[in-house]
């Protein structure tokens, strides 16, 4: 709205036109809205910078952006991205974007060593200390990961608010991805609890251990002193739900959700995140025809092939519908090609216990592959 009334008052302003474009981009990349409104709107704010300042690097930035956040066209972004890099070589904006594309292309050692380029250029951008994170978290390079992080969190402090703790429970999660012990997250969430830390970041951090854990008792006893209401914790009570068998009241309890994100879909036909996102829905509610359809739309909409990074996801929504409606063979085949894709973000100490994965556990070819070192190695 800001970006909007500064265009209004000074229609002239090219820069403010780009940068009205990029933060349209990431409203439709985020999921906020992919609505063809948006479309049309970032179009005529990047035509408008381009053609008031064709040459000023800003604008070329904004014009990559364009490209990959509208269109998915990686190439043509990345020609963008790599114009401004020869204008300007320490552009720290620059490198962060190019890093971005990079994993969409499956490039991945190239991307992270654009992102640390970036984080030592501005050392102080949050953001660009989370995507070093990101990339190397996706590469189970979890020491690297957990010092970006570390990084980040000393970068924050004053941005923080107040008895925040955010930092210190994405390290903990750190320790439990790369080793399976879940002793970091016990003693923190028992600390949380000590400290009387804000009850609801900490039934919900309590909740996702237990989710983790596979003990579905204690999700749905957290569940009961905090009835859940953000899209990702009735999830997990869903599943909760699901694999103690009571799929009628899973069915009961993931209802309004179905219903709200089935009206995102219809409204953003394209999203591929939504379409994911019923998928599992449909699937926990027991409406197994449905769920597969969803399914498959995702990943013909962004198949692996076209996007890396965000590719991945889609088939891990496949494999969850069809483990959870009854084809363990479709979905160990799936899962055994998702961990060797870094998009994924799979870990086999979640995969063991975990909730998400629960109707596969004990099958002896899934844990064959959950005990293969491989798995659990560096993927790049």
């Amino acid at each position: 709205e800001l970006l909007e009334t500064a265009v209004a008052r000074d229609p002239s302003f090219a820069l403010c036109w780009a940068e009205l474009a990029r933060v349209l981009g990431m409203v439709y990349n985020f999921n906020t809205d992919r609505s063809p409104a948006r479309l049309a709107q970032a179009k005529i704010a990047i035509d408008t910078a381009v053609r008031l300042a064709p040459d000023r690097p800003e604008v070329g930035l904004s014009l990559g952006y364009y490209y990959y956040f509208f269109f998915r066209d990686y190439s043509r972004a990345a020609g963008e991205f790599e114009k401004v890099l020869a204008a300007q070589p320490n552009s720290a904006a620059a490198r962060h974007a190019l890093g971005s594309v990079l994993r969409r292309q499956g490039k991945f050692v190239e991307s992270l060593a654009n992102f640390r380029a970036a984080a030592e250029l501005d050392p102080g951008n949050l953001d660009t200390l989370g995507q070093v994170e990101a990339v190397a978290q996706a590469g189970r390079r979890f020491p690297e990961a957990r010092a970006a992080r570390e990084r980040l969190a000393e970068a924050a402090k004053t941005m923080r608010p107040a008895g925040s703790t955010f930092d210190v429970r994405a390290l903990a999660w750190f320790s439990f991805l790369a080793t399976g012990s879940m002793r970091a997250l016990d003693e923190l969430a028992a600390r949380m609890e000590a400290a009387e830390t804000n009850r609801t970041v900490r039934l919900r951090f309590q909740g996702a251990i237990a989710a983790a854990r596979g003990d579905a008792a204690e999700v749905l006893r957290l569940d009961g002193l905090r009835k859940a209401t953000a899209q990702g914790d009735i999830m997990i009570v869903g599943l909760a739900l699901a694999a103690q068998g009571r799929r009628e009241e899973a069915r009961t309890r993931l209802s309004e959700l179905a219903t709200q994100v089935r009206t995102l879909v219809e409204q953003q036909p394209e999203n591929e995140a939504r379409w994911g996102q019923l998928a599992r829905i449909e699937a926990l509610r027991s409406e197994p025809a449905e769920a597969l359809r969803c399914a498959r739309k995702a990943v013909a909409l962004l198949p692996t092939s076209r996007d890396t990074w965000l590719g991945p996801g889609c088939e891990a929504d496949l494999a969850f519908v069809l483990a959870w409606t009854g084809d363990k063979t479709g979905a160990i085949t799936i899962y055994t090609r998702l961990l060797t894709q870094p998009g994924a973000f799979l870990s086999i100490h979640e995969m063991k216990r975990g909730l998400a994965f629960h109707p596969l556990q004990g099958d002896p070819r899934f844990e064959a592959l959950l005990n293969d070192p491989k798995n659990n190695a560096p993927l790049f």
